[in-house]
């Protein structure tokens, strides 16, 4: 994956010294860099550094990218909502959040366009709604992100199935809002909704877990910095882990709190034929990792 790599920092480099780095050029360069390092990381786990393209590390090109997209629509206006979306969706994709709220303003901003140029019902409003619940979500703004997630919902009801995908990431982000709050009935109703909708379902990736902390210091686990317990689960109807049996563990100490752990956990439950069933003999791995 190196020469990809050097490939795309030779053009990007060139595109800064012929056109500077406001030009439509280097933007597109600057996002094909940002999502080979997203794809980079995602599948073999290399750096940009890996890469070979440390410059380019992660946090660093997509703060890159909030400047130049700014940049770029002070000279090209007409094209804010083009630069603005593709913006914001890389950053949401790489699920990067920032403590400068960059994202969060761009999101808006973003939001803002569409809702002018193609009205507050089209795809493109509803998307970039869906962009500023996810931004508050990742900045831990739970109360903002619920409010807007709760707008997506009002949208999406009963429009084109081209928004679709957009309510099944508010009832997905919902279900955690929810079940943070211990409220337990909405956080079904919305893990419910996204096994309706069968686009999650076939992951079965949690929609909501708890994360577990280290034991306390034992003689058992003194000399132990990482282990792991794998427990074979069924999920309700409710999208609910029940029916919890051990299958792997590395050490007695830890299985009790994964399955207390994993009690709070939320997934999509199965629906096939037009009705909610359980999902059995489901297998999940909780790692513990000594700080």
């Amino acid at each position: 994956m190196h020469c990809p790599a050097a490939n795309y920092e030779s053009v990007i480099n060139y595109h800064e010294e012929t056109q500077g780095d406001e030009s439509q050029a280097y933007y597109f360069a600057l996002l094909d860099i940002i999502n080979l390092i997203y794809s980079a990381y995602k599948g073999p786990r290399l750096s940009a550094r890996d890469l070979g393209i440390s410059q380019f590390g992660r946090n660093r090109a997509i703060a890159k990218l909030f400047e130049v997209t700014e940049k770029l629509i002070l000279h090209m206006p007409e094209n804010s909502l083009l630069f603005r979306g593709h913006t914001v969706k890389t950053a949401v994709i790489n699920n990067w959040t920032d403590k400068d709220q960059c994202l969060l303003k761009i999101a808006k901003k973003f939001n803002l366009d569409a809702k002018k140029n193609l009205g507050q019902d089209s795809v493109a409003c509803i998307e970039s709604l869906t962009y500023v619940g996810q931004a508050y979500f990742g900045m831990q703004k739970y109360k903002d992100a619920r409010i807007v997630f709760e707008q997506v919902l009002m949208s999406v009801k009963d429009q084109n199935p081209g928004m679709r995908q957009y309510g099944v990431i508010a009832h997905a982000h919902l279900v955690s809002l929810y079940a943070r709050k211990n409220e337990t009935k909405k956080a079904i109703f919305h893990s419910q909704a996204v096994g309706e909708s069968g686009l999650w379902a076939l992951k079965q990736k949690p929609l909501y877990q708890v994360s577990v902390k280290f034991p306390p210091p034992s003689t058992a686990n003194a000399n132990i910095n990482n282990a792991s317990v794998t427990i074979t689960m069924d999920i309700s109807k409710n999208g609910q882990p029940v029916n919890m049996r051990i299958k792997s563990s590395t050490l007695v100490d830890f299985d009790k709190l994964a399955i207390d752990s994993l009690k709070q956990w939320y997934f999509a439950p199965k629906f096939i034929t037009d009705k909610f069933a359980v999902t059995t003999d489901f297998d999940v791995t909780i790692n513990f990792i000594r700080e």
